[in-house]
């Protein structure tokens, strides 16, 4: 079954930065992982517990925002290690991502 990724916007308490994992090139991406092409998603217990695993801590999802990424807020205390904070002035650090940050961001964080 052909997949994509879903992007994962997991905000500060303050919603003024967003997480961000190292992306292998030198540079930084939203948590993501893969799902269906094309399915809607479907917070299922399957859906959940990956991305716990892909964030680090327990996560409830918030809203469906830009770009088919979803907010989610963080439960628990996200592990420093492999993580930054990136603000949207900052964007242009997540590379592919930074638009759907700025996006994020302009339609109220």
């Amino acid at each position: 079954m052909p997949r994509r990724l879903l992007r994962l916007l997991v905000p500060t308490p303050d919603r003024t930065r967003v997480l961000a994992r190292p992306n292998g090139l030198a540079g930084w991406t939203l948590p993501v992982l893969p799902v269906a092409e094309g399915a809607d998603v479907t917070w299922d217990d399957e859906l959940l517990a990956a991305a716990e695993r892909v964030v680090g801590t327990a996560i409830r999802p918030v809203r469906e925002v830009v770009g088919g990424a979803w907010e989610v807020e963080a439960q628990g205390r996200i592990p420093a290690v492999g993580a930054t904070w990136i603000a949207p002035a900052e964007a242009g650090r997540l590379g592919a991502d930074a638009a759907l940050l700025v996006r994020w961001a302009d339609d109220g964080g």
